[in-house]
């Protein structure tokens, strides 16, 4: 248990210390290595909302299933960044939307829902990070950093459950999050559609 807090810790320590957007650039925005990658997934508010919308949906499943869910979420995330597309300007805020939903609906998902919940994630995340030149290095530092928050915060969040004071506080702070996870993938979403000129 203190080898996940611990683990926890030094999640949000290195998020706090390497949330600025410019880390994510050298001089020239070409930078290619796994800190570009990382840095571009954690300084994205979409690929943090996906990250986080994920982690509150899958709340209360089960290790296994968690550990594919972080698998999957991975993997296709390295799959978005790496084989950029075009996609429209909404898809990536409509699927924050749906893993906001989700979360603030408060329901334990099966493990179809639980596989589909993680590979649209992985897929907003990755679009949402939106690499300069995409390179293996930078796909494997996006994939990495979805790999490790979502497994560490769903163990994190299953170690805060078994407190008896947090027992019944958990169930409502999943959906307060839930909502506004919905609720920056509505903004964000409606900023997009502006901006492009509609659908």
């Amino acid at each position: 248990m203190l080898r996940r807090q611990a683990a926890t810790a030094l999640l949000l320590a290195t998020g706090l210390l390497c949330s600025s957007p410019v880390w994510a650039h050298d001089a020239f925005g070409n930078g290619k290595s796994v800190w570009t990658g990382a840095l571009h997934l954690l300084t994205s508010p979409l690929a943090v909302a996906a990250m986080v919308g994920l982690v509150l949906a899958l709340f209360g499943v089960q290790e296994r299933l968690s550990l594919v869910a972080a698998g999957c979420a991975a993997a296709t995330s390295a799959l978005a960044a790496a084989v950029p597309t075009q996609i429209p300007a909404f898809a990536v805020p409509a699927a924050v939307v749906v893993l906001g939903l989700s979360a603030a609906a408060s329901l334990k998902p099966s493990k179809l829902v639980a596989v589909l919940l993680s590979l649209l994630a992985g897929l907003a995340a990755g679009a949402a990070s939106d690499l300069d030149n995409p390179s293996w290095q930078g796909v494997i530092g996006i994939a990495g950093v979805m790999l490790f928050v979502t497994i560490s915060a769903l163990a994190a969040l299953e170690d805060l459950a078994r407190l008896a004071w947090l027992k019944n506080v958990l169930p409502i702070a999943r959906r307060i999050l839930g909502s506004w996870v919905a609720a920056i993938g509505l903004l964000l979403g409606a900023l997009a559609i502006r901006s492009g000129g509609g659908f």
